[in-house]
């Protein structure tokens, strides 16, 4: 089997390494970890030196890590679980977040690409290459970040163009029969204009034995700047992803239990009578059309006293597909377009010498088209159509630091944020048979507007030349919506305030470096996302009126304990260690009994969120070995794990979620002076099948499991 000459082909190239590699070891004085420098804050910023919780994943860990898709970053961030649910996955950051199910729902994180705000990141697996790195920031970003911030931020920022002419190429193959091929040219036209484009094509076989889960997308984005003198810089992006084949699936799990029907082989789903009968195998004829494009241009001007940044940018998504999630036979089209203007003035130079204020203005509007041709196990169908389905939003916002002498600082931030939301379309459900006679029909209408206010107060103070100690309190604000069905069809805004205290340090030179958090979160109207009765039908409780929809539970807490470590051992070896323990509860909030599901009334009060694990951190190991002639050889080792977890709301025997372990290699030789290299990966060595999300459906529980265990090679070369 492939995989097997892989593991022989990398223990060859261990033990040549070994044999060959030089035991000369450089001062160990010269040692220390490199400086990481993040625009979490909208500044260039050491990130060692900013008061917040962030995680920063370069590059070269991108590479070394197998990372190509959003989805894997929380395979190396403690804290982060990035859910496969359709075209939109779903964000959970310390044991929050939601789950993006329909467009009616809105994510909990923010995700930015390349500066700009992208209201639902549709297709966000996509681009993911040439990157320079992503950013994971962690708690409520109220300020800076806005609406729909309150568990934290992700940031994706790509390489820009420089103007020196070089490039790279790429190609993968791997289990499943994947191969994937990348390439970046970087062109500068003159000493003003340079431009630099990348693209990437993957495909692969399914995992799942349905034939879903599998890889056939292309993705492309060409980047522009032009810098006439030091004052100004105009970088514009352009970008089309397009992703086919069946696209994300799901598996059935047996029922009160949830465990996987075939434990032997969990991504085997294909057996048995259909699901449009009453049984657990999916159809393979499931496909999806996914296409986006992206427009945006960043431009920043010195004015002397600040720098005038202005962010305009276009995203359109559409979305064709035929998909059985949930165990529903579901027929989508949707089509979304926004457009969005930020425009930020910070200062240059401290204000009287002592405070650096950053201030900001966005609006953005995102609009929405979508058909939803839904059946279950029951002979009926529902028709669900949006047209339109709006959002406006408008923010003001300002921060300001206040250096009160060199080692104590204050923070406060303010933004004041105002989205209106409008729905209109129908609900139409039919019996499925020959002239699909209507059974019901009511309109989906919804029309609200919201505002917030939200804060950030702060001070950090200096122990040491290397030692930070700092504390928080902030607030963050998720918008409210609609769910189908008459008035009332609306849910109530989310909203949290944050008590935060960590301590960021280097020690031993800057070998050795040890980040502390801790943290409690204290939720109102905190939003759940289930099944339902839609308002307003008669007869109500029928099968054909069931939608999901979005609630509010009055309180809900959440606090923890996060440390992240790293030691340069030797100037060959790295040791990281990252550990998060988290409690995220409701406090108060009654569910009522829903029959369809099999959901009994019950008081959750005292009772755990959903994919919330107490314990979860990640290990990580490399060693480097040099060779003659300036090669060497990095061999890497990296390991992720949970406690357990519940799977869905409802605590029904079995619904515990078991704890687990993966652990992923790579192998890389590089070349001398890095010409070209080699990798040899292999991720999910223990073919652990990690469920990354369940649910309750009127057609039973279903859930998506993380990839199987997968090996693959890789050879880059830089030109």
């Amino acid at each position: 089997m492939r995989y097997r000459l892989i593991l022989l082909s990398g223990a060859a190239l261990f033990a040549a390494t070994t044999a060959s590699a030089q035991t000369a070891v450089a001062d160990q004085a010269t040692v220390q970890l490199e400086t990481v420098v993040v625009t979490a804050d909208f500044r260039a910023t050491n990130i060692q030196n900013l008061p917040l919780a962030v995680s920063s994943v370069s590059a070269t860990d991108l590479q070394q890590q197998n990372i190509n898709t959003a989805s894997k970053i929380q395979n190396v961030v403690p804290g982060l679980k990035i859910l496969e649910v359709g075209a939109q996955p779903g964000i959970f950051i310390r044991g929050v977040g939601s789950v993006v199910a329909n467009v009616l729902n809105d994510p909990a994180a923010a995700y930015n690409v390349d500066g700009v705000a992208v209201s639902r990141p549709i297709g966000m697996n996509g681009l993911f290459f040439d990157l320079d790195r992503v950013e994971v920031v962690k708690g409520p970003q109220g300020t800076l970040y806005g609406r729909n911030a309150t568990v934290g931020a992700i940031n994706v920022i790509s390489k820009n163009p420089t103007f020196d002419f070089g490039g790279s190429a790429g190609v993968t193959l791997g289990d499943f029969n994947l191969l994937r091929l990348e390439g970046v040219v970087n062109i500068p036209v003159n000493e003003t204009l340079a431009f630099r484009a990348g693209f990437q094509r993957e495909k692969r076989d399914p995992y799942l034995t349905s034939g879903s889960d599998d890889a056939d997308n292309v993705g492309v984005r060409v980047k522009g700047i032009y810098k006439p003198n030091e004052d100004l810089t105009v970088l514009v992006t352009g970008s089309y992803y397009n992703a086919q084949g069946a696209g994300v699936g799901d598996v059935p799990l047996k029922s009160p239990t949830g465990d996987f029907l075939f434990p032997s082989d969990p991504w085997r789903v294909d057996e048995g009578p259909s699901l449009l009968n009453g049984g657990t195998r999916v159809p393979r004829d499931a496909w999806q059309d996914l296409t986006t494009r992206g427009l945006s241009a960043q431009i920043d001007w010195r004015l002397g006293f600040a720098k005038l940044t202005l962010i305009p940018a276009f995203l359109g998504a559409k979305y064709d597909a035929l998909t059985y999630s949930g165990g529903f036979r579901q027929r989508v089209t949707s089509k979304a377009d926004q457009k969005s203007l930020e425009a930020r003035l910070a200062s240059s130079e401290p204000a009287f010498g002592r405070l650096e204020w950053t201030l900001g203005a966005l609006y953005l509007l995102d609009q929405q088209v979508s058909r939803n041709d839904q059946k279950t196990q029951i002979p009926t169908r529902s028709i669900q159509v949006l047209d339109p389905l709006d959002l406006r939003s408008w923010a003001l916002y300002g921060q300001g630091v206040w250096s009160a002498n060199d080692r104590l600082r204050f923070t406060l931030g303010l933004r004041y944020s105002r989205d209106k939301k409008t729905m209109r379309g129908t609900t139409t459900s039919v019996s499925d048979v020959p002239g699909d006679p209507v059974l019901s029909q009511y309109a989906n209408i919804g029309d609200a507007q919201w505002e917030s206010t939200d804060y950030r107060v702060g001070v950090d103070y200096d122990l040491a030349p290397d030692s930070l100690l700092y504390a928080n309190i902030s607030s963050g604000y998720k918008a409210g919506g609609f769910f189908v069905g008459r008035a009332p069809n609306t849910y109530e805004p989310e909203t949290m305030t944050s008590y935060q205290v960590g301590s960021k340090n280097r020690f031993f030179d800057r070998r050795f470096q040890l980040n502390l958090e801790a943290w409690y979160w204290d939720y109102r109207n905190f939003q759940v996302s289930q099944f339902g009765f839609v308002n307003g039908v008669t007869p109500r409780q029928s099968p054909a009126n069931i939608a999901f929809m979005t609630v509010n539970a009055p309180k809900a807490k959440n606090w923890g304990l996060e440390v992240q470590s790293a030691w340069m051992i030797t100037p060959h070896d790295r040791l990281s260690v990252q550990l998060q323990y988290n409690v995220a509860r409701y406090v108060e909030f009654t569910q009522a009994a829903f029959a369809p599901t099999n959901v009994p009334a019950a008081n959750y009060a005292g009772e755990d969120l959903t994919r919330a694990p107490m314990w979860s951190g990640n290990l990580g190991y490399s060693h480097s070995f040099e060779l003659p002639n300036d090669a060497r050889v990095v061999a890497s080792l990296s390991q992720q794990f949970e406690s357990h977890s519940y799977i869905v709301l409802q605590r029904i025997p079995g619904r515990l979620k078991s704890g687990f372990a993966t652990t992923d290699f790579d192998v890389t030789y590089h070349a001398p002076e890095d010409r070209w290299q080699i990798s040899i990966y292999g991720n999910n060595l223990e073919n652990e099948p990690v469920l990354l999300f369940a649910g309750n459906t009127p057609a039973g529980l279903w859930g998506h499991a993380r990839a199987p265990r997968n090996f693959g090679v890789t050879l880059r070369a830089q030109f």
